[in-house]
């Protein structure tokens, strides 16, 4: 067996023991130790794989946890365990959950952004560290010519309500575009309250990778020509990216 199929039988075997014995083709060796092992031993294994199950999740969604009652996390604790996961690695796990927990939250949507908020939150100290090519000091040569270098590790979303008052969940006004952002030299994470016009900016970055500040510009006032001073907005958009560790600098 792969390790990815030895985790998912350990994991069936230890929730349905003497089903999965029967069901799988396992060697006669393997199946004599899985039957020896004594209901007591079989129980503290049980006991310890869950627990770490459970404290991956208490770990990956703290406000979710805090949010629900005591009851309601038991009761999605249970649904999850119940179910094949895919994957048993570490960082896959809460995906999995997040699943689970959207069917039993159907009329929360506070609850539902939350949950993948801090879906988001967790997931993205796992990015692969992206080496920066080397960048531009002298920003007053052919200023024009230089091509944007976003930071690899962030990633955006659009939410609805305010995550920092649990007890009073409210809607927001209108929608906020938050980027979650990890400093790729510190590997710490900001939460930032992008505009539409840096996010616009951002995506149009993103979606044209090589393209010169001149090249984006013109761009840029193809998508907002009917916008009051578009040159200005994308200037003070870009300086704001710039400031928020979004885009990291420039190169030739």
């Amino acid at each position: 067996m792969t390790l990815k199929e030895t985790q998912q039988f350990f994991d069936a075997w230890l929730k349905n023991p003497a089903a999965e014995i029967k069901d799988l083709n396992l060697s006669s060796a393997l199946q004599e130790y899985l039957l020896s092992i004594s209901s007591a031993q079989l129980e503290i294994y049980q006991k310890l794989y869950l627990e770490n199950i459970e404290g991956i999740l208490k770990t990956a969604f703290p406000q979710v946890h805090k949010f629900l009652s005591n009851e309601k996390w038991d009761e999605i604790i249970l649904s999850f365990l119940k179910h094949k996961n895919p994957s048993l690695h570490y960082r896959d796990i809460p995906l999995f959950f997040a699943e689970v927990v959207y069917k039993h939250i159907d009329d929360n949507p506070f609850l539902k952004e939350l949950v993948r908020y801090e879906c988001n939150r967790f997931y993205l100290p796992f990015f692969e560290n992206t080496p920066l090519p080397p960048m531009v000091s002298n920003l007053e040569a052919e200023l024009a010519n230089l091509i944007p270098v976003l930071n690899p590790d962030f990633i955006v979303d659009t939410y609805h309500f305010n995550f920092d008052h649990l007890n009073h969940p409210a809607p927001l006004p209108q929608a906020q575009i938050l980027a979650l952002v990890r400093h790729p030299h510190t590997y710490n994470i900001e939460k930032l309250v992008l505009t539409e016009p840096e996010n616009d900016l951002l995506t149009l970055i993103q979606n044209n990778p090589g393209h010169s500040l001149e090249g984006l510009g013109h761009l840029w006032e193809e998508k907002f020509s009917l916008a009051p001073n578009p040159e200005e907005i994308f200037l003070k958009s870009l300086k704001n990216l710039l400031s928020s560790s979004l885009v990291m600098g420039f190169k030739a």
